[in-house]
């Protein structure tokens, strides 16, 4: 009896520990979530720096019982308020500290996202790609995708540390940052995507270099006449949405 008692009180700190650490969890979902909206908000052409921010604080930030109302309702009246940001010492979240910021993009992915490695660049843009790669049919601009200038969204929660006593400890800064590629591209024909693909696949050379492979194919011991006939890859046209 004696060693349960004691082990109850050993596990009493803990159980404080976890609920200081749900809470903390939970602003940093909250950061996330924010810069999410924010990207998303981004793309919609709706990123005005004073309205983006108030949303972020109510509709991300604030109470998830309280509606979604418009920023002019929130000017008005003001934003909810997080019950599980507070405990019994008061608010956790320093809000001094928040902050949402919007950068302008230096480039794909400006200076607060990895940039895309050099495969990557060359395929999309064919960024050292020599244009004599023509001579073999390709393409040297690749796939010939803009380079973009992504603007990021960068979402900063700060909160106050409980479990340890003494003097002032620094806060816990719960940062994410984020940037969505609004480019796109789609087919309108199976055509389309061949000549798209061609650009990145050296046919010619495949065909010149398949050509025994082709002629043994066609007799029936083989048995692969069919399947040996053409390197094309081209594919259904009913696994494309049909552009509108």
């Amino acid at each position: 009896m004696t060693e349960a008692l004691i082990g109850l009180l050993a596990i009493i700190p803990a159980l404080m520990a976890m609920d200081h650490l749900g809470r903390v969890q939970d602003m940093e979902r909250a950061a996330i979530a924010g810069t999410r909206y924010a990207v998303w908000e981004e793309i919609s052409g709706r990123s005005s720096s004073d309205d983006l921010r108030i949303a972020i604080e109510d509709r991300i930030h604030g109470s998830d019982h309280a509606p979604i109302v418009d920023t002019a309702r929130l000017y008005r009246q003001g934003i909810s308020q997080n019950p599980l940001w507070h405990d019994r010492e008061g608010a956790l979240r320093a809000i001094a500290a928040d902050d949402t910021v919007r950068r302008k993009g230096g480039g794909r992915g400006g200076r607060d996202l990895p940039r895309a490695g050099l495969g990557v660049r060359n395929i999309a843009y064919g960024e050292s790609i020599p244009s004599a790669i023509a001579a073999i049919g390709l393409s040297g601009g690749m796939l010939g995708l803009p380079r973009e200038r992504l603007p990021s969204h960068h979402v900063r929660i700060s909160a106050q540390p409980r479990l340890e006593d003494g003097p002032p400890k620094p806060l816990l800064t719960l940062e994410a940052r984020g940037a969505i590629a609004p480019g796109d591209w789609q087919a309108s024909d199976d055509r389309a995507y061949q000549r798209r693909a061609e650009r990145i696949v050296a046919s010619e050379p495949v065909d010149v270099l398949t050509q025994p492979a082709q002629t043994m194919g066609a007799f029936a011991v083989f048995k692969e006449g069919r399947y040996a006939r053409s390197t094309d890859f081209v594919p259904e046209s009913d696994r494309f949405p049909i552009r509108r």
